[in-house]
């Protein structure tokens, strides 16, 4: 049969091991060999057990046969489900060709602990001696017994800090950095692991390491402690059901026992210190001979606000053996992994007792070829304090053995290694590259090996800041800003599925929202941090408006009509904020970080009380309003739809009257300000040439470099395609000198810099920049959209309908890009060779795609080497100037042309 399906979804993952949603949701990708293949129904079937699944007894959920193409976010409609309990459900469908498929092979999913009542064990904490801050990580057990065959047990576990698991000596799961980095107080994430293989009948323990983490570590740019609480705290709740049935819990209690270990302190900042001297040999198994464990007070602290995470876990996705070990002019022994990365190492010791190794993480060396530790102190504080971030140290107890940090991570592309015994070679030590459990679903390469390079730095830099949070680097803040994920979203969508991970994001953003509406710059929010004093909490343009601008693009990307309900309260209130700060519909009120990082100004430019603010705020205030009415009317409200459309209308208006010169000229006269105001419509239709001539002369007139920051770079390229000055937006991709993209690239960059000039032309390094950081990296949607072609329909979001519309230029002679997207592979791969041109493309089954072939003419075009009118699956073609557009379903196609 062609007709097949293919990865069943519940929520955000297959098969997830635990949800809290009540009402889930339900998605599948079909495949079939037949070109413009549609689905027309659907069957769907649920059951509290396989066997009662594949009998069709007992359904919870029967759909009966829907005659509808929906294979995304179908929403369950069955019977009230319950905590703890695994459901099982298959589908089937049909298509337009009289085809069925049968039932799906059987899915799951399993309920986490939908009530807080149903958390019966206690929240404990260590009764340990302890100081403000750099303690010893606690450890933490308890020994119980099974008497009976254990049919299935799942460990329920979150923590205030960090843990890891261990049961009869063996590590439960592979996450790290669990239970993440979230509003604690406000949202505590909790996870759930299948430990029935952990457990043995009669004795068995279970061990349990604490660590401060994002809880009460050091944070953000003060290293300040303690931020979100002083005492480590952990809940577990450990649920076995027997073979004949019968439930036992085993949950944390007074009864539980702590001491503190090798771990000496674990800081997500300054690193981790590892005593092996002091381990304690089978501290998670039964019968451990310790004699100094210590007792735990039990802590009041809610459960009430406990949730099932909707994101992929962090875990070691890669590991990286190093290109070469080096001696620096100093004298250092240092390792090059050759790719900036965020994780950790591994590294193989023969050491002797006691003598300590010292690693210290950098992302360059410096323009003399030393270590550089000192590149992230970008305030200076951690020189004052006497010690600088990055530094992992480990005692050995003798002999040989293994060190690797569980507790911290790094940004780094460079290891140096201090204390060593014996010669290190190149099989000693490798990177352990760390980010969330994202699967990449996109892929762009061209004839241009400096911009597959620059493709490998975007996709290097979203896995080094996809750690549990969309942050801005790895290594000097590790924090979730809001500007820099709004700038980036399209591009990260692309790349990797972050439906779940922006989700969970945003819920972040939804509790910190402050009761006057506005967003502070960075989510999770870090109550009553030191630094808000200078920056404000937040409330700046472009930053703030991450709060509209990522759940639309979660709604085009992925379809999910559901986050924007969710976040749409949000929306509302952060309107009602910027118009707090408006004067006569010009949003210049308040701290803005402007276009951040633009060259030529210094950094904290919009600071300045004389700085302008409103030319680069107000396009925002347009936009997200002009977004909010979209939104509206997704929602089906049409009242609030007309009111955000006309409160655009005015903003545009205040604007045009107020920065826009008869001539086209905006004062001041910046490129960004013509890239924001073009891409954000703010000016009629019949102004736009003005602008756009305006902005090609101030590129002209800078050597054809780009002159923008963080929040008009993105949407530069597209901006000047989109107005006749394709050849411009080439031009400056293929600039190769300071600043541009390829200026990284040919300065040996593996990920992309946080400012255009993080090695200036002398060699030198700029202070306290990071070299992950991928804000810049956002023009990856232009390289997948517009070069390579695959663009999105927000009518059909989701890639329901798909927009394929290649454009050669800048010399390149193929590009293509590939897109798992929700409904399935999309393909786009043009070629220009002796005149002519091939395009190859893949639409997924139960999609359809609008095709348009540049410079094409109807009758000079081929698919298959016949003619567009007798091409399976081609359907309403169209000629244009300069032209061709068709329309086709579902299949794999190749088409040439002559391309004059």
């Amino acid at each position: 049969m062609s007709l097949k399906i293919d990865k069943l979804r519940c929520e955000y993952g297959e098969n997830p091991l635990g949800i809290d949603t009540i009402k889930p949701r339900f998605s599948w990708i079909l495949l079939s060999d037949h070109r413009n293949t549609i689905q027309t129904s659907y069957h769907i079937q649920v059951a509290a057990s396989k066997e009662a699944l594949m009998e069709a007894l007992d359904l919870v959920w029967d759909s009966g046969v829907v005659e509808k193409d929906s294979s995304i976010w179908v929403g369950y409609a069955g019977n009230k489900l319950d905590s703890f309990q695994r459901y099982w459900w298959r589908v089937k469908v049909s298509n337009n060709h009289g085809e069925e498929t049968g039932w799906s092979p059987p899915a799951w999913w399993e309920m986490g602990i939908l009530n807080p009542s149903e958390w019966t064990s206690e929240w404990i904490s260590p009764e340990l001696d302890e100081k403000d801050e750099d303690n010893p990580c606690p450890m933490l057990r308890k020994e119980f017994n099974l008497k009976e065959k254990v049919k299935s047990a799942r460990a329920y576990v979150t923590s205030l800090g960090l843990y890891e698991m261990e049961i009869n000596g063996k590590r439960v799961g592979d996450a790290r950095f669990t239970p993440g980095f979230s509003s604690f107080h406000k949202r505590l994430q909790y996870q759930i692991y299948d430990i029935t293989d952990c457990l043995q009948e009669g004795q068995n323990a279970v061990g349990v390491f604490l660590a401060d983490g994002w809880y009460r570590g050091h944070l953000w740019f003060k290293a300040k402690p303690n931020i979100f609480g002083r005492e480590l705290a952990l809940l577990a709740q450990i649920r076995i059901e027997y073979e004949e049935g019968i439930i036992q819990t085993i949950g944390t209690d007074s009864s539980w026992q702590c001491t503190t270990g090798p771990i000496r302190c674990s800081d997500l900042y300054y690193g981790e210190v590892y005593d092996a001297r002091k381990e304690i040999p089978g501290w998670s198994e039964p019968g451990c001979k310790y004699d100094k464990w210590q007792k735990v007070n039990k802590l009041d602290y809610s459960k009430a606000h406990l949730v099932c995470s909707p994101c992929a876990l962090v875990k070691i996705k890669e590991e990286i053996q190093p290109k070469r070990i080096l001696t620096t002019p100093k004298g250092e022994l240092v390792v090059d992994l050759g790719q900036n990365i965020a994780g950790t190492i591994q590294l193989q010791v023969e050491g002797e007792s006691g003598r300590e190794i010292t690693l210290s993480y950098c992302e360059e060396l410096t323009s003399e070829g030393n270590f550089n530790i000192k590149q992230l102190d970008l305030l200076g504080h951690q020189k004052r304090a006497g010690r600088f971030y990055q530094i992992d140290r480990y005692i050995p107890k003798g002999g040989s053995e293994v060190f690797e940090p569980r507790f911290t991570f790094h940004g780094f592309r460079y290891v140096k290694i201090e204390g060593y015994l014996g010669e290190l070679d190149l099989h000693s030590i490798k990177g352990l590259v760390i980010y969330s459990d994202l699967p990449v679903t996109g892929d762009f390469s061209c004839s241009n090996p400096l911009i597959n390079q620059l493709q490998h730095n975007i996709l290097w830099s979203q896995k080094g800041n996809f750690l549990d949070v969309p942050s801005d680097c790895p290594q000097r803040e590790k924090m979730g800003w809001t500007g820099d994920i709004q700038i980036y979203a399209p591009t990260a969508c692309f790349l990797m599925d972050c439906s779940g991970f922006l989700v969970k994001w945003l819920q972040d953003l939804k509790v910190d929202q402050m009761d006057n509406g506005l967003i502070p710059h960075i989510i999770p929010w870090l109550p009553d941090y030191p630094v808000y004093g200078r920056l404000g909490v937040g409330g700046s343009s472009g930053w703030g408006d991450a709060c509209i601008i990522v759940p639309w693009m979660l709604y085009l990307y992925y379809g999910d009509k559901k986050i924007l309900d969710e976040m749409y309260s949000v929306m509302k209130k952060w309107i009602d904020f910027i118009q707090s700060r408006s004067n006569n519909y010009i949003w210049s009120k308040g701290m803005h970080w402007g276009d951040w990082l633009e060259p030529g100004r210094k950094v904290y430019y919009y600071f300045l009380p004389w700085a302008p603010k409103g030319y680069v705020a107000t396009p925002f205030f347009a936009y997200s309003s002009y977004l909010l009415y979209k939104i509206a009317r997704v929602l089906g409200k049409d009242n609030d739809a007309d009111y955000y459309r006309d409160l655009s209308e005015k903003v545009k208006e205040a604007y045009l009257n107020k920065y826009i010169k008869g001539d086209g000229r905006i004062k001041p006269s910046r490129q960004g300000a013509y890239v924001l105001a073009l891409f954000y419509d703010m000016v009629p239709q019949e102004m736009r040439p003005k602008l756009a001539a305006h902005l090609a002369k101030l590129i002209e007139g800078n050597d054809y470099h780009l002159d923008t920051g963080f929040l008009s770079t993105p949407h530069l390229c597209q901006v000047l395609c989109d107005n006749g000055y394709e050849d411009i937006a080439f031009k400056i991709l293929n600039q190769d000198t300071v600043p541009s993209w390829l200026y990284e690239v040919k300065n040996g960059a593996t990920s992309v810099w946080e400012a255009w000039d993080c090695i200036r032309t002398d060699g030198t390094l700029r202070k306290g920049m990071s070299f992950n950081h991928y804000a810049f990296g956002a023009v990856g949607e232009w390289l997948y959209r517009y070069i390579a072609g695959i663009g999105l329909d927000e009518d059909n979001p989701g890639s329901k309908h798909i927009i394929l519309s290649p454009h050669p230029g800048g010399d390149l002679t193929e590009a293509q890009a590939t897109y798992q997207s929700p409904h399935g592979e999309i393909k786009s791969f043009w070629k220009l060779s002796k005149g002519k041109m091939t395009y190859s493309i893949a639409v997924p089954t139960n999609s359809i795609a609008t095709v348009h072939f540049p410079r094409g003419k109807i009758d000079e075009i081929s698919e298959n080497n016949e003619p567009l009118e007798k091409a399976e699956g081609v359907s309403k073609i169209s000629q244009e100037i300069g032209k061709v557009t068709l329309q086709v379903g579902s299949g794999s196609y190749e088409f040439r042309y002559e391309y004059m």
